[in-house]
């Protein structure tokens, strides 16, 4: 009777090894790929234009969001506006931390039932900030087209 429950208990614990394990293995691959901190301001414009290459004017909304190495997800925002007449939509400025190069900011626009995506990894935002009135601003924009009518989306 004694040998089912060694069993069990052997079991047990290599399980709350495997487990245990696992969690340090994703801490330790974060840690491997540390970097200095930056706060980088993200001011990006969107350029919007329909498969002919004229502007499109109309309601679209951004979302922006962080992702952590270790897959946390957080500070997501939601912004809703209008094109300017020649297709563009700056939304807010928003901020995030990125200290390890596996981090990045994800934003997402909506416009006419298309989506478009861009990421910014650890890396790129370091590329691409800037020094603007004493804080660091990755400043950029974003092409996008929207497919002809009738077209697979």
């Amino acid at each position: 009777m004694r040998m089912p429950a060694l069993r069990f208990h052997i079991a047990a614990a290599c399980l709350a090894l495997a487990f245990c394990a696992c969690e340090t293995a994703d801490e330790d691959s974060c840690k491997e790929t540390e970097k200095t901190t930056i706060e980088p301001y993200f001011r990006i414009t969107w350029h919007v234009t329909n498969s002919p290459g004229g502007p499109y004017v109309g309601a679209v909304e951004v979302m922006s969001r962080k992702h952590y190495c270790d897959t946390t997800v957080k500070g997501t925002f939601v912004f809703q506006g209008a094109t300017s007449d020649g297709g563009y939509y700056t939304g807010p400025t928003t901020q995030y931390k990125l200290a390890n190069e596996k981090d990045y900011v994800y934003y997402q626009l909506s416009a006419a039932a298309s989506v478009f995506a861009h990421t910014y990894y650890y890396n790129e935002a370091f590329m691409k900030m800037k020094l603007v009135d004493f804080d660091l601003v990755v400043q950029d924009t974003i092409e996008c087209v929207l497919p002809a009518p009738g077209a697979a989306r």
